[in-house]
């Protein structure tokens, strides 16, 4: 019994670590996410005449239809955004350019990656000669619709996680006849209540995407629907979560219905910029599963 109850406390340690940490760092940009790696003009580079395109380079295919680019000048001031000449998915975009001055520009792109999450970032270029450094176009953190969604997602996926494998060790142990919770009390409070961080974090991610790719989703178009994963997750989860309320069900369903949440959460990342995704989605599902249960003790 000590040791069951030192299990339970060092899980609760590492987790709150784990949710301080997911906090700090939500805000940055996830690696696991496409990469830029090359842009032409390149970063700080001085170029004499003013170019007549703009060239982005990923790691990975990205979307054209939803990539842009927004031009500022010296003062950080708005001068234009381009669209790609690119079409499809392509791991190049080309911004075609016109009559860009003399002077420092900061080029403030955004693009959205094979799993459906947008991505941003911004660079600085200078023609004829370098009349600013760091221009600042960028709001503070907390004003990002990004460092909140992280926070949310972070939250309701540790908390799906968590309590899944909480669950499933708590059935374990009363089938063995150990010492074990009873749910029954908490298990409406508790579905409603991650139902409702659920419809949180899916209105703050589409805050993240562009108007283009929100009209889309709203207009439920099937290619777009495909390219924001995460949208398909949560609304999995939020279904299978209300499932689970249902009462006088076999003894399976109560089993069933909390493993596909474990799947549905496997099928929300990067899987799907994989060339075959069944095997990261496979992998993802032990990863996660293992997490649960570890987090459960």
């Amino acid at each position: 019994m000590q040791l069951t109850f030192k299990l339970h406390k060092f899980s609760y340690v590492i987790f709150i670590i784990s949710l301080i940490i997911g906090i700090v760092t939500c805000s940055q940009q996830v690696s696991a996410h496409a990469t830029l790696e090359k842009v032409t003009p390149a970063q700080n580079s001085v170029v004499e005449n003013a170019p007549k395109e703009i060239t982005l380079q990923f790691n990975e295919p990205v979307h054209s239809k939803y990539s842009s680019i927004k031009i500022y000048d010296d003062n950080g001031s708005e001068l234009t955004e381009v669209k790609p000449s690119t079409t499809g998915s392509s791991q190049t975009l080309t911004f075609p350019i016109e009559n860009l001055n003399k002077g420092t520009h900061s080029i403030k792109w955004h693009t959205m990656s094979a799993d459906g999450h947008e991505i941003n970032d911004s660079f600085e270029f200078s023609v004829g000669k370098q009349t600013a450094n760091g221009i600042d176009t960028a709001p503070p953190f907390y004003e990002k619709a990004d460092f909140w969604f992280g926070v949310t997602r972070f939250i309701i996926e540790g908390l799906l996680i968590t309590l899944t494998g909480l669950y499933f060790v708590n059935r374990l142990a009363k089938r063995q006849s150990l010492p074990h919770l009873n749910f029954k009390t908490y298990t409406m409070p508790t579905i409603l209540t991650l139902v409702m961080i659920s419809v949180i974090t899916v209105l703050i991610y589409m805050m993240t995407l562009s108007s283009n790719v929100v009209s889309d989703v709203l207009s439920l178009q099937k290619a777009t629907l495909l390219q924001t994963p995460f949208i398909l997750t949560m609304i999995a989860v939020i279904i299978l979560l209300l499932l689970f309320t249902l009462k006088n069900m076999a003894t399976s369903w109560y089993i069933f219905i909390p493993s596909l949440i474990l799947i549905a959460l496997s099928m929300s990342g990067h899987a799907w910029s994989q060339s075959v995704p069944i095997w990261s989605i496979f992998i993802r599902v032990i990863h996660i599963t293992g997490i649960s249960f570890w987090l459960g003790l």
